[in-house]
């Protein structure tokens, strides 16, 4: 006795939502998913399924599981035609089978309630593992079309599973380690649609596996035509994000019908001539079956491959739903989408960077987006609501610092009076479309947003002017603060410190440093509200946009361009001295600490070089990583600098005089072009003054910045010498092997080893997992920007949907530091001087400070991910080198010995000629810097 909805015993055949949780592991994927789209409501006919139990007690009842099984047994040792022989032998003892009379029963029950009469029936497989995650088994089971009757019905059961034993799925269970035995197998019986069109929708692009795409097919007639024969058919793809439709449109020559109810099964017929390039599918129904795949992407939490039908009556059917197995990635399916972004961090940490570096720089941010929070003047109970928010701003992807974008929309909602002005603070900020989360609530009810937010809003607006007017005073404080820190931590021999003091010593760096760093995102702020407006004032009142980037030249080198002033200087010395620069440029770098140890004629050089380091001890290729060496370990990187600005034509650039009164000219030309375009636009004598004194807050901001950016490289780089002197401590207790390996830790890690808090104490063993990890990352390519959705770290590609440009004769970028040039592209991977010939456009995908050294000897810099106001933007004006960034496919593009003409003010780039074997020495004309 079996009740229906929950029972005795689970039932041989059920309806949708019947026979309760007991019976739904005997279901199968494919009845599984149709009784998923059917509690959803979705359009499915009407169907019940057979379940897997009806084949269990036939076999059973006959006494063939054992025979089967054994029959198949030791499968993969056994030759093709054994194998042949054994499923063709199976087969027939499974179509050969009496059906048990309570089955044979419980089969017209369900056909009685389910399905009207003698309509015709599709009959499909629905295996225990089949339509998995892993598994579709698409096409290696029977699918029988336009049944009819109850013999029929009986007869289809049997062959379907019967087909569960053919060679092809048998073959099929092999190849992806599927059992043999014990194979279960449930049937789906459905109402057969009689399709007008049919096909697939896959909500991942089954060729690509773009999930951000979705994917039709579809013909005129049953969708057997196009699953089993192949027929041509027309193609529809969906952009989730925008909805845009685009379609290629089949010469459909022929279609598949149900035959008679006398003949069964299905027949071929052409298609008539008038329809063959019609699309089977308007553009509402794309639309609409578009919409339901989606909510069956989400309902099951990845991509979903969909056959479906329309009938004669325009209605849309779903047949089946089935996972995409081929998909790499599951997409908007998986939920909690994340935009994240490289590109502000690619500058100083390009690469793969080590753990220990990440997990300092995420302290920092942690910490001072809280401080920031406090600042706007949020509510602390929101801070703590929100805590999540405020520490995944940094995410460590492959080895690669990441920025979560979509946090950054969280953060500003819960800035006080947001809601009141959503859209233009949102733009204000620069938070793109694409990084808005949907679950965050922008707008607010009419009297909230009055008498709530607008207050709010007010007392912001006046904090932040009050902050305005006194974050010179704040950055200057700071440095202060921070060179007094220094020069504290400077007395101490750390060598003779224990593991928990350097510890402590750490920690008192960051109460003092670290705590305060509202003060840099402060100005950060204030830097960017005024360069957006200086921008649209040289738009709007000087009748010349790009004018803004020129203009920021400011009289006084930055603390970013200082360090390769005074290694010009250094350049310089030695090209007064003809003698010892022939004698420096005849010995390798790699010879050049030896020799100049030695050689008494170089010791005023030595000393000037001592200096140098003495003054700048962190300095380096890529500095701001912890685990990278600076100049002081390794000089000879700072003599390559050198020698690449002795072979430089353009010698006078040696001298700080010159280059100065260049600067000085530059600077002017650029104010006489504004100024005169505000006479020209008619602007007042108060316009005038407005402008002047914005363009002179800029300027400032823009220097506080480039100050604060040295101060946190002096704090790094005592953060490296702690962190050093720890590994040293370490290694000499055997903990680590070297003292270098900390670097391949996290702070927190060593922290708690040291303070007896370690989940693991293996620290040797986390080095070499690391070590691994790091080496695979660095083999790979990640792009700048991308989405990630579930769980970040599986079944996410790290692609972003961007493409190449068209038109490889021409590139476009944003132009920041004005010139026109003409000249031969070097393309560099790293900042190596020795492999720059003098006077080379330099073309890299990604600039850091560690590049600047380079820029003496350059006459364009090319800089595929980057913004205007980046570190190497701004040394790259102060020094008049014409530069563009942010272009498009630049390095895909581009090769080494093309000749290009650059124009830094527009930022285009035009491909002259195509590269040769050996670049040519460029003899392009500055026409303006």
């Amino acid at each position: 006795m079996s009740r229906r909805g929950g029972g005795l015993r689970p039932p041989l055949a059920c309806g949708p939502g019947e026979g309760g949780p007991a019976i739904t592991a005997r279901l199968g994927g494919k009845a599984r998913s149709l009784a998923v789209l059917s509690s959803l409501g979705e359009p499915v006919p009407p169907w019940f399924v057979v379940t897997a139990l009806g084949l269990e007690v036939t076999l059973d009842a006959a006494g063939l599981r054992g025979r089967i099984d054994s029959r198949l047994a030791r499968w993969g040792e056994r030759a093709a035609a054994e194998r042949q022989a054994a499923a063709h032998e199976v087969q027939g003892w499974v179509r050969a089978l009496p059906m048990p009379e309570a089955l044979v029963t419980a089969i017209d029950r369900a056909r009685a309630e389910w399905l009207a009469g003698d309509e015709p029936m599709a009959v499909r497989s629905s295996a225990a593992d089949e339509d998995g995650r892993c598994s579709s088994m698409a096409g290696v089971h029977a699918t029988l079309l336009g049944v009819v009757g109850r013999a029929a019905l009986l007869a289809a059961v049997r062959e379907v599973w019967a087909s569960a034993f053919g060679i092809a799925a048998l073959g099929y269970r092999e190849a992806r380690q599927l059992p043999l035995a014990g194979i279960a197998v449930a049937v789906v019986v459905q109402r057969l649609v009689t399709a007008r069109t049919s096909g697939v929708a896959f909500t991942a692009d089954p060729v690509t596996g773009d999930t951000g795409r979705l994917v039709v097919n579809a013909l005129y007639g049953m969708g057997e035509g196009l699953v089993g024969l192949g027929l041509e058919a027309d193609r529809f793809v969906v952009d989730k994000q925008t909805g845009e439709i685009s379609a290629e449109i089949a010469d459909k020559r022929e279609r598949l019908e149900a035959a008679s109810a006398a003949e069964g099964g299905l027949r071929r017929v052409p298609v008539a001539e008038a329809l063959r390039r019609v699309p089977s599918l308007a553009t509402e129904q794309v639309r609409s079956l578009a919409h339901a795949a989606l909510r069956a992407e989400r309902r099951f939490g990845r991509p979903q491959d969909l056959e479906f039908a329309v009938d004669d009556d325009g209605r849309l059917w779903l047949l089946q739903s089935r996972a995409v197995t081929t998909a790499g990635e599951y997409g908007p399916a998986a939920g909690e989408r994340i935009v994240w972004d490289h590109e502000n961090w690619g500058e100083n940490y390009p690469g793969v960077t080590l753990p220990m570096t990440y997990s300092v720089n995420r302290r920092l941010d942690r910490i001072g987006y809280r401080a920031f929070a406090e600042m706007m003047r949020i509510d602390p109970r929101r801070i703590v609501e929100h805590e999540a928010v405020f520490d995944t701003f940094l995410g460590y992807i492959r080895g690669r610092f990441f920025t979560n974008r979509t946090n950054r929309h969280r953060l500003f909602a819960l800035l006080p009076g947001f809601a009141f002005l959503p859209q233009p603070l949102l733009k204000l900020f620069a938070v793109r479309p694409d990084e808005l989360d949907p679950e965050v609530r922008i707008e607010a009810a009419p009297l909230r947003r009055w008498l709530v937010e607008l207050p709010a809003l007010l007392r912001l607006l006046g904090s932040l002017a009050f902050e305005f007017l006194r974050v010179d005073r704040q950055v200057a404080r700071l440095l202060a603060r921070a060179d007094a820190v220094h020069d504290h931590c400077a007395a101490l021999e750390l060598e003779a410190l224990s593991p928990a003091e350097l510890l402590r010593v750490y920690d008192q760096v960051e109460v003092r440093l670290v705590r305060q760093w509202r003060i840099p995102m402060l100005n950060a702020l204030f830097l960017r509200l005024c360069f957006v407006l200086l921008k649209s004032l040289c738009a709007r009142w000087c009748g010349d946009a790009t004018l803004s980037n020129e203009l920021l030249r400011s009289e006084q080198v930055s603390a970013t361009g200082r360090p390769v002033e005074d290694l010009l200087d250094l350049a310089g010395w030695l090209d007064r001295r003809p003698e010892l620069r022939d004698a420096f440029l005849a010995e390798p770098p790699e010879m050049l600490p030896r020799r100049l140890a030695r050689d008494p004629r170089f010791a005023g050089f030595a000393a000037e070089v001592e200096r140098y380091l003495e003054l700048y001890p962190y300095q380096g290729v890529v500095e701001m990583k912890l685990e990278e060496p600076v100049w002081r370990d390794q000089p000879e990187r700072l003599y390559r600098v050198l020698r690449g600005y002795l072979l430089h034509e353009d010698r006078a650039r040696l001298d700080r005089q010159v280059r100065s009164e260049r600067a000085r000219r530059a600077r002017e030309a650029a104010e006489r072009r504004a100024f005169a375009g505000l006479r020209t636009h008619g602007g007042p004598f108060p316009r005038s003054l407005a402008f002047r004194r914005l363009l002179s807050r800029v300027r400032e901001l823009d220097r506080h910045r480039e100050e604060v950016k040295r101060m946190r490289l002096r704090l790094l780089g005592l953060f490296r010498e702690l962190l050093t002197a720890l590994g040293e401590r370490l290694a000499e207790e055997g903990i680590l092997e070297q003292a270098r390996d900390i670097f391949f830790l996290g702070f927190e890690e060593v922290e708690d080893y040291v303070r007896g808090q370690a989940l693991t104490t293996d620290l040797r063993g986390l080095v070499n997992l690391r070590r691994r990890e790091l080496e695979r990352a660095a083999a790979e390519r990640l792009d700048d920007r991308f989405e990630t959705f579930g769980l970040v770290y599986h079944r996410n590609r790290f692609q972003g949907r961007s493409a190449l440009p068209a038109n490889d004769a021409s590139l476009r970028g944003t132009g920041c530091s004005q010139g026109r040039i003409t000249g031969a592209v070097r393309l560099l991977a790293t900042p190596d001087p020795l492999a720059l010939a003098a006077g080379e456009i330099l073309v890299v995908e990604r600039a850091h400070t560690g590049w600047i050294p380079l820029f003496p000897a350059i006459s364009g810099l090319l800089i595929e991910r980057g913004e205007v106001l980046s570190h190497c933007a701004t040394v790259a004006r102060e020094m008049g080198i014409p530069a563009i960034v942010g272009i498009p496919g630049l390095t895909a593009t581009l090769r080494a010995g093309q000749r290009i003409a650059m124009d830094g003010a527009a930022g285009t780039v035009t491909i002259l000629s195509s590269a040769h074997s050996e670049s040519p020495q460029p003899t392009g004309k500055e026409a303006s810097r």
